[in-house]
């Protein structure tokens, strides 16, 4: 085409009309090669010369500014573009008349650049004017009638009006098919189309199918390596991507990129769409540094090619952050969306769905770096957004409500969040269909909120419905209903239903590794999911050795400071801690803590929850005046941060309380814990089950107190209501018994204190086994009451939890009581000092364990009766991370670049 430019300026000289339309031909093809920046001013000097030459208003000047206008549109310069085509349509209507075919082609082109705005409710009527003149002017079944009706229905699914969409779009394919055959290019186009709405609809078998006979024909019509043929490829690889069929994606999708690479040159717009694509994927793949690397090399070649500020580029940088979050780089990645939000709104507009989209973007990393406030505010300003430039229904309205539903639930507003969840699924199975993988995603969402506010039974009666209908949907082993099943197994642990749970946990496990394989994250959660639920089993030894593993692969994979990491070492922790290697679990937890610090800011509420558990840990190794301060930090900061009512901060409240009476200072514990529980019952209810552990823990420092007909009676409360919220069999309803059958034996009622120990001990066998350290303690407080009965039953303990953990030494200093109670006065002599060597190596010689051991042996030197050393029931609840629950609440958190 050079070449023809070049002799026909020689020949005919530079303004001859052939010469003009040599140089605009040249500049369409530089415009297919991706070169715009070349066409671009090729284009202006046609429309220049051509108005010189043939005047403003002759057809070929109207053209070449249409073609000048769509090669703005494709630079990104939309505002630029409609203004032009605006133009070009007004002259076209006086020229050629309103009815003319180029006039009606005109407002289709102006249609869709207004749509590519943003502007959908101008365009969308434009489109049904466009419509209705090809058929009055051409013909019902006239190509570019039917190529109206295409348009029309795309410009339909993206307003969500997905089912008028699908309609349209069958309707444009049976056309085509008639008029043109089943192998035109364009009934082919059809197909694919018509695979599109399907997919958006959910429908992603049928899409799959339709997209492989669009791929077949395109091969065997166009050959394997055109460019039409490679997109098919292209479409057919994000759909099995959207399956879950993550290895064959990638493999199709590498594929894609080496032939466009091969056609179309590596610098191409498709080819650098290819190469990000690819890179996406990897990312789901759980390949995170090499999806970085490859969006960044994408990222520079928009720059270069395309230019700093096109809509592409853009994309770009926001597909990058996505990256840089699921890397735990969070202030990179947020830096990075605060850049894509002002572009968008510079270049788009302030109102353009993609503007608003990069909004929502941010709002969702805000809320990830711990600014909940902030993030609640963005993402309200979006829905507004949403509901005033897309419609009340439309599906990313609905998506916008759920996210802000999310970041209200994290923020401990419940109640509003579960009001407004609820709203998002009826909105869903109106709009989407009730087998929408969005609706199901909405159902799973309002589960977990339930779940937060306590309603169990109910989350996971939900939540069973939510697997059920991602198997039939989405199939066995697509990742989405493998996390169902995770989230189900996770509530039912929450229920102490822990049988059930551990066997659908190992399934998640195996699953995960056969579908993302043993070191995608994901993989590696569902590892630290099950270890954790060993953990709760009292299969300490095995959670510690899975939950080495998990901070070992996650190191490996994720990197020593990512949040996943550092969240993996606070579970090892914690586990190192019920075992009782507390020297050993603080060192980890203050690394726990800096890490948060350093990565996450000293107020995430993560680095608040660090510094508590730490605190925690401090207290057992009887650091109290240490412990006391950190937990005042804690319950400062997240009254600066999550408000005075936030659950989180009455927890807080509670822990400080519980350290408070570990130091004696009984009264001040009591008006704290009585605090807790009127905050408890006004913010979550009179039964959740926060509020009756409240109420638990109050009842507990009564009874420290000596007011024991107080606490029995607060405790029997307690154990009514986890029988009614929890069931019969429940752990916690279990603990609610043994701690008022303690209370009971305290008030010297050994009668009624023994069968309830009874009791305690075989639920305790029938729920947790015969060697979980609740049931071993439940053996040993019976023991102990029936010796306070006179019914002196002598037997050893048979070291399940190992020689030097805490449970076995009080277990040993419970036996040595009751013996001494014998007259076996010297064996229990040399059991007690054998408890005191023990407490002083492990805990220290000023742990007030070890001071109660010295004085215990005192008093049996000197011959006085002895009192039991049992914690009957823990004083406080701590708000230790054991595992979170891997839920998902938007299906990648933002609203996707597409």
């Amino acid at each position: 085409m050079r070449e023809v430019l070049e002799k026909r300026r020689r020949v005919l000289g530079d303004e001859h009309p052939d010469t003009i339309l040599a140089i605009g031909n040249l500049a369409n093809t530089l415009g297919h090669q991706g070169k715009l920046d070349e066409a671009a001013p090729m284009k202006r000097e046609v429309l220049e010369k051509c108005r010189r030459v043939l005047g403003d208003e002759h057809p070929h000047t109207i053209s070449a500014m249409n073609n000048l206008a769509a090669t703005l549109g494709d630079q990104g310069k939309l505002d630029e573009a409609a203004s032009m085509m605006r133009e070009v349509l007004e002259k076209m209507r006086r020229v050629l008349g309103d009815e003319h075919p180029h006039t009606i082609s005109a407002m289709n082109n102006l249609a869709a650049t207004l749509g590519q705005q943003g502007k959908l409710d101008e365009a969308a009527p434009m489109k049904r004017e466009v419509l209705e003149k090809m058929r009055r002017v051409l013909g019902d079944e006239h190509p570019n009638t039917t190529l109206a009706m295409n348009n029309l229905a795309a410009t339909l699914g993206q307003q969500g009006k997905l089912d008028e969409a699908a309609s349209m779009t069958r309707e444009v394919l049976e056309k085509r098919r008639r008029v043109l055959g089943d192998e035109h290019t364009d009934t082919i186009s059809a197909i694919g189309n018509l695979a599109n709405t399907l997919g958006h609809q959910g429908k992603l078998d049928e899409a799959t199918s339709m997209k492989r006979e669009v791929l077949e024909k395109r091969r065997r019509v166009l050959g394997d390596e055109h460019p039409d043929t490679i997109l098919a490829m292209n479409n057919l690889a994000n759909t099995l991507g959207d399956q879950g069929r993550l290895d064959e994606a990638a493999s199709m999708m590498r594929e894609v990129l080496e032939k466009m690479r091969r056609v179309l040159g590596d610098e191409h717009p498709n080819t650098i769409l290819a190469r990000g694509n690819l890179a996406a994927t990897l990312g789901d793949q759980g390949e995170l540094d090499e999806a970085a690397s490859m969006k960044r090399e994408v990222l520079e070649k928009s720059r270069r090619v395309l230019g700093d500020e096109h809509p592409n580029t853009i994309s770009a940088i926001g597909k990058l952050a996505v990256t840089l979050r699921d890397q735990g780089k969070l202030d990179e990645a947020a830096s990075m969306k605060r850049e894509v939000l002002e572009k968008r709104r510079r270049v788009l507009g302030d109102e353009h769905p993609d503007t608003i989209s990069a909004m929502n973007s941010l709002a969702t990393t805000l809320g990830q770096q711990g600014k909940l406030d902030k993030a609640a505010s963005m993402m309200r300003e979006v829905l507004e957004k949403r509901r005033r430039v897309l419609s009340d229904e439309h599906p990313n309205t609905i998506s916008a409500m759920n996210n802000l539903a999310a970041t209200l639930g994290q923020w401990g507003k419940l109640d509003e969040a579960a009001s407004m969840i609820r709203e998002v699924l009826e909105k869903s199975r109106r709009v989407l269909g009730d087998e929408h993988p969005n609706t199901i995603l909405a159902m799973n969402n309002l589960a977990n909120t339930l779940g937060d506010q306590g309603r169990l039974d109910e989350a996971t009666s939900m939540k069973r419905e939510v697997l059920e209908k991602s198997r039939r949907v989405l199939g066995d082993e697509h990742p989405n209903t493998i996390l169902a099943m995770n989230n189900l197994a996770n509530t039912l642990g929450r229920q102490g239903k822990l049988g059930e749970a551990a066997p659908m946990m190992r399934e998640v496990l195996e699953k995960s590794r056969r579908v993302l394989g043993d070191e995608h994250p994901n993989t590696i959660l569902a590892r630290g999911n099950l270890a954790a639920n060993l953990g709760d089993q009292g299969k300490l030894d095995e959670a510690a050795s899975m939950k080495r593993e998990v901070l070992e692969k996650s190191r490996r994979v994720l990197g020593d400071e990512h949040p996943h990491t550092i969240l993996a070492m606070n579970n090892l922790a914690n586990t190192l801690g019920d075992q009782g290697k507390l020297d050993e679990a603080a060192p980890m937890k203050r690394e726990v803590l800096e890490k948060r610090r350093r990565v996450l800011g000293d107020e995430h509420p993560d680095t608040i929850l660090a510094i508590g558990n730490l605190a925690n840990t401090l207290g057992h190794q009887g650091k109290l005046d240490e412990a006391a301060p950190m937990k005042r930090e804690v319950l400062e900061k997240r009254r600066r941060v999550l408000g005075d009512e936030h659950p989180d901060t009455i927890l807080a409240r509670g822990n400080l309380a519980a350290t408070l009476g570990d130091q004696g200072k009984l009264d001040e514990a009591t008006s704290m814990k009585r605090e807790v529980l009127e905050k408890s019952r006004r913010v979550l209810g009179d039964e959740h089950p926060h509020t009756i552990s409240a109420m638990n823990n109050l009842a507990a420092t009564l009874g420290q107190r000596g007011k024991l007909d107080e606490a029995a009676s607060m405790k029997r409360e307690v154990l009514e209501k986890r029988r009614r919220v929890l069931g019969d069999e429940h752990p916690d309803t279990v603990s609610a018994m043994n701690s008022l059958a303690g209370t009971l034996g305290q008030r010297g009622k050994l009668d009624e204190a023994a069968p309830m120990k009874r009791e305690v001990l075989e639920k305790m066998q029938r729920v947790l086994g015969d060697e979980h350290p609740n049931t071993i303690s439940a053996m040993n407080n019976l023991a102990n009451t029936l010796g306070n009965q006179g019914k002196l039953a002598e037997s050893r303990f048979n070291g399940i939890l190992g020689d030097e953990h805490s449970g076995t030494i009080m277990a040993m200093n419970n036996l040595a009581c009751v013996i001494g109670t014998q007259g076996k006065i010297d064996e229990a002599k040399l059991m007690l000092q054998e408890i005191l060597h023990l407490r002083k190596r492990i805990l220290g010689n000023e742990h007030p364990e070890t001071l109660k051991a010295m004085e215990l042996l005192a008093t049996l030197r000197g011959n006085v009766d002895t009192a039991d050393d049992v914690a009957v029931d823990p004083s406080s609840e701590y708000d230790g991370i054991s595992s979170a629950e891997s839920t998902q609440r938007d299906p990648h958190s933002i609203d996707p670049d597409t």
